[in-house]
């Protein structure tokens, strides 16, 4: 999930992310019957297509194990060589997760980051050892932009292959450059130091879709704004007043979200290099209200869950995710944490949000694989985000 840092990944921006501990296990084996099969603890149906009939634009909750299997069918890494499907007449993949669908915390990414993982280990070992957590990244990226036909950038996937646990992850989306930095995020539960600080993650119950009309009109926003000022993308726009001179305003609201934003991920990356992470809360809220106001991203929920949230003394709050719906990150301190998610569940209850809940999250580790034998109904590690 973002701790800051959205809408800029796209634009070539800097961004801060960091791994949950939700998990999506993918189990892929071959089968005589020459279809896909897909089954998941999340739906009762079971997902059968023919591997001939694997086409970009398709719709439904497997498009994402789909696609995957589509790139994988026609691609292999650095090479010329293709992973064939040949030697298997059909695959079934098995997907067990507990991460919420539709609530920002990229639980599409995590599913096609674990399928193109499993599907490389079943059907070319080989190829599979050649290929860099960076190198399953950017496919998962096409797979999202070209099968699922949603313009997303590669923070989620980035943050999914290569996130440490205990830290956040500076990426420079321009240069692929990773930074790990220190993030103490205490677990209220488990007894904390007094200046602890802990992350509330609170989910509206609204979803939010990165392949909405509402997503692609802002990446086409921001590339338009780019155009205008004459930069190939806004991460080239180093000084905010450049962007005022745009004459529509709606760009010039964009354009403004995504410099202010870059400048706001690398003073969160400098505070944490200092070890100083209860002060990087006004950042978080005032990315927030960039997303509201010039990003036009926010929705009530959730900026009643931010309004609350600080009300109730969180150092700092946010939206989290592409926004229109989907979940928000407070920071806290420890002490005062429980008292802050019984506060803004209660608000979020009197507004009559269906759904909201809220948990509080430590920083993860990235996708590695499950261990043999394990149960692919029964979440563990092959996935995070």
């Amino acid at each position: 999930m973002t701790l800051i840092g959205d809408h800029t990944d796209y634009a070539r921006g800097w961004v801060l992310p960091f791994a949950v501990p939700l998990f999506t296990t993918v189990r892929v084996s071959t089968t005589s019957v020459a279809t896909l099969r897909v089954v998941s603890n999340a739906h009762s149906e079971v997902h059968e297509v023919a591997l001939e009939s694997l086409t970009p634009g398709r719709s439904g909750w497997a498009r994402y194990v789909e696609g995957a299997v589509w790139l994988l069918a026609r691609e292999a890494a650095h090479d010329t060589a293709r992973v064939e499907l040949a030697q298997a007449e059909g695959l079934l993949v098995e997907v067990g997760s507990d991460l919420p669908v539709g609530a920002g915390l990229a639980s599409s990414t995590a599913l096609v980051c674990a399928t193109l993982a499993g599907l490389l280990d079943v059907l070319d070992p080989p190829v599979r050892r050649r290929w860099s957590a960076t190198d399953i990244a950017l496919a998962a990226r096409r797979v999202e932009n070209e099968y699922v036909g949603a313009p997303v950038g590669v923070m989620d996937p980035i943050a999914v292959m290569s996130a440490t646990a205990g830290h956040g992850l500076l990426l420079d989306t321009a240069t692929m450059a990773t930074e790990q930095l220190v993030l103490p995020l205490a677990d209220p539960g488990h007894g904390t130091r007094s200046d602890a600080v802990a992350a509330l993650v609170v989910d509206t119950g609204r979803p939010h879709q990165t392949g909405g009309a509402g997503y692609a009109e802002r990446v086409a926003q921001v590339d338009e704004a780019a155009r205008a000022l004459g930069v190939a993308s806004l991460r080239d726009v180093g000084d905010p007043a450049a962007v005022e001179r745009l004459a529509d305003p709606t760009l010039r609201s964009r354009a403004r979200h995504v410099v202010t934003e870059n400048a706001r991920v690398l003073a969160v990356a400098a505070l944490l290099r200092e070890g100083r992470v209860g002060d990087i809360g006004p950042l978080l809220t005032a990315s927030h209200r960039s997303l509201r106001d010039d990003f036009a991203v926010s929705t009530p929920e959730l900026d009643l869950v931010v309004e609350q949230s600080l009300a109730a003394g969180a150092l700092g709050a946010r939206l989290t995710g592409a926004g229109m719906g989907g979940c928000a990150l407070a920071l806290v301190p420890a002490d005062a944490a429980l008292g802050v998610r019984s506060r803004v569940l209660r608000a979020l209850g009197e507004r009559g949000a269906a759904g909201g809940r809220a948990w509080f999250v430590t920083a993860a580790g990235a996708a590695r694989p499950q261990a043999p034998g394990a149960a692919s109904a029964q979440p563990t590690d092959s996935s995070h985000e």
